[in-house]
């Protein structure tokens, strides 16, 4: 590591908690959201990112790999003393931070969340979750509902809480002009992401179109072997017409997303944000979507909007945009237009740009 940089701009640290993965391989939502923020941050030059070591990381961004399984005082902690930040962003895991806020207290932590905040019925346990947060200069949550569900536990923290939307490069995805009769699925093979209500719409409605297919790119990382296996039963019973495909780079995942003509996400959860929805958007794909927590805000006029996410209704909006061709190019074109006003790596990048600004001009 070099000890300063030539151009003058401000020294920030990014530090990623365990569980991601920094590499075009394996990376996790977390991994490219701060992977394209920083190729695209005015400030790109003088960020480095902290992470647990990975094979064959991102080539083209400044990291410092922090042995794997290590804590945050043991690793984390002197590769930032050595890095001398002028202000350090934790991503996600509010332990880390504040262990980082308590070894840096001359330096700005800010908190990026990409979840929602769990409201504590326990009184001693939200007065202890608040007396954590306050010690952050700043929290960026992924969206409005979010934030606001934090806000109204804690209206004091209210001035310290941002809003920063998930980007993606428009550019970076090649939607198919011809696109393949198939019904698409990318998320957790997790309860919450509503994946088995997915694929049991998409065996109900293939089944009664024999030219479309159903097939799921699924994370694995939560280890739920029983769901998982629940999957591939429904997919077997389909006799070929449903594919699954496990942990797959995210240049597969953008690639199967140009091909596929209809994508669904169907959140049983109250998603902070919901990146696959934009993904939909950039990748050409009319896009069903639940409209729970932040999807909402997210998706806005441009998917067919689930009102119960059960494997009937889900089918059921599948099947009324495999019939109406003019339906999906429609939705197509509004989630075109709704990622191009509200969801680009460059306006994603310039806002948190800015919210780094304030607080090293404040200091």
């Amino acid at each position: 590591m070099t000890d300063s940089f030539s151009n003058g701009s401000p020294r920030i640290a990014i530090v990623l908690p365990r569980g991601t993965f920094f590499s075009p391989a394996k990376a996790t939502s977390i991994d490219l959201c701060v992977y394209d923020y920083v190729m695209n941050s005015k400030y790109r030059s003088s960020i480095c990112v902290f992470a647990q070591d990975v094979e064959a990381p991102y080539q083209d961004v400044r990291y410092s790999a922090i042995q794997r399984g290590g804590k945050v005082s043991r690793s984390f902690i002197p590769a930032l003393k050595e890095f001398k930040p002028e202000i350090i962003i934790v991503h996600q895991h509010v332990p880390s931070a504040v262990k980082l806020a308590r070894a840096f207290p001359n330096i700005p932590v800010l908190l990026y969340k990409h979840g929602v905040y769990k409201e504590r019925n326990n009184l001693l346990k939200r007065w202890r979750d608040g007396r954590q947060f306050r010690k952050f200069a700043g929290i960026i949550w992924v969206s409005q509902f979010a934030r606001e569900g934090f806000v109204s536990a804690f209206p004091a923290l209210a001035d310290r809480s941002h809003v920063v939307w998930n980007g993606i490069n428009p550019d970076s995805f090649k939607p198919l002009d011809l696109k393949r009769k198939t019904l698409l699925y990318v998320g957790r093979a997790s309860p919450e992401k509503g994946a088995l209500e997915a694929v049991r719409a998409m065996q109900l409605a293939v089944a009664q179109r024999p030219d479309w297919h159903g097939r799921l790119i699924l994370s694995t990382f939560d280890h739920q072997e029983a769901y998982v296996q629940a999957l591939r039963d429904v997919a077997l019973e389909s006799q070929g017409r449903i594919s699954l495909l496990f942990d797959r780079p995210f240049a597969e995942v953008t690639t199967e997303i140009e091909k596929s003509t209809i994508m669904v996400v169907p959140s049983l959860c109250f998603e902070a944000f919901g990146r696959t929805a934009i993904e939909a958007f950039a990748g050409g794909a009319a896009l069903i979507s639940s409209t729970r927590g932040g999807l909402n805000e997210v998706v806005g006029d441009a998917a067919f909007r689930l009102n119960d996410i059960t494997a009937d209704d889900i089918s059921e909006a599948m099947l009324y945009l495999m019939d109406n061709p003019q339906e999906r190019l429609r939705l197509t074109s509004k989630g075109l237009g709704r990622l191009q006003e509200y969801f680009t790596i460059e306006k994603n990048a310039a806002n948190t740009d800015r919210i780094i600004y304030s607080f090293i001009n404040s200091t």
